[in-house]
């Protein structure tokens, strides 16, 4: 239980706390980067107070993706089906309580909408997706050496990135972050069944399921090519010593 409230309360600090700055911030017309930076710097904070918890997922699509890659403690369904309710709940919570603050009009501006055609908008959510997941696994990986201390704020760079390098295509990269808006949205105006409202929920779990295959195989194939080069160097370093010991033997006959 402990893990799930957390789960619900990083989700909803993400999204209330994204979607709200960006509803305060509309008429001052903020820079994409700045944007990017603002929901990087949010997603950092969460995972830096709650990881401890709950191993801070904060995200649908990075659930399926840890249960399917098998990373970190085996997540059975009934504990993934948990987490991805605890997670749409803090989210729609959240929009809840935007949605009250602004006016019904300015947070339905939460909604995602593709701003493209449908396939580019789903290869754009798909991959955007897998490579949050390829990154978050190679940051939580101890083979590659990244401090604990500065997991979250890596973490934090990588979504500011992405959402700078995607800002015009309107990638979400998480289900929940859609589906609170949306639910709250719908209310009003039956925003949920518009127009491409799928490419949200199901893209970013593709694409971070995807993502982590890319990076376990990846990195078997580093392993297995640092392995090759470890034995060649000990092969070449027994023939350098035969060859030595025949020179020796040679001098001394």
């Amino acid at each position: 239980m402990r893990r799930l409230v957390a789960e619900a309360v990083g989700t909803g600090f993400i999204v209330g706390g994204g979607c709200g700055a960006t509803c305060a911030l509309q008429s001052a017309a903020p820079s994409c980067f700045a944007m990017a930076s603002m929901w990087g710097g949010i997603v950092a904070v969460a995972v830096y107070l709650l990881r401890s918890v709950s191993g801070a997922h904060f995200n649908p699509a990075v659930t399926l993706a840890f249960a399917f890659n098998r990373v970190g403690p085996y997540q059975g369904p009934k504990e993934v089906l948990s987490y991805i309710m605890a997670q749409c709940t803090g989210a729609t919570i959240a929009s809840a309580l935007m949605s009250a603050y602004f006016l019904p009009s300015v947070a339905a501006t939460q909604v995602l909408m593709p701003s493209l055609s449908l396939g580019l908008a789903t290869v754009a959510e798909v991959g955007g997706a897998a490579l949050l997941a390829f990154l978050i696994f190679a940051i939580g990986d101890p083979r590659l050496g990244v401090p604990h201390a500065i997991a979250p704020a890596a973490v934090g760079c990588v979504v500011t990135t992405i959402n700078f390098a995607f800002a015009n295509l309107g990638v979400g990269l998480n289900p929940a972050r859609d589906i609170g808006p949306r639910l709250i949205a719908s209310l009003a105006g039956g925003i949920f069944r518009r127009h491409g409202a799928w490419i949200y929920l199901i893209g970013p779990a593709i694409g971070a399921v995807l993502g982590g295959l890319l990076y376990n195989s990846a990195m078997e194939a580093a392993v297995l090519r640092k392995e090759r080069i470890l034995e060649e160097f000990r092969r070449w370093g027994q023939e350098s010593e035969l060859s030595k010991s025949m020179q020796i033997l040679e001098y001394a006959s």
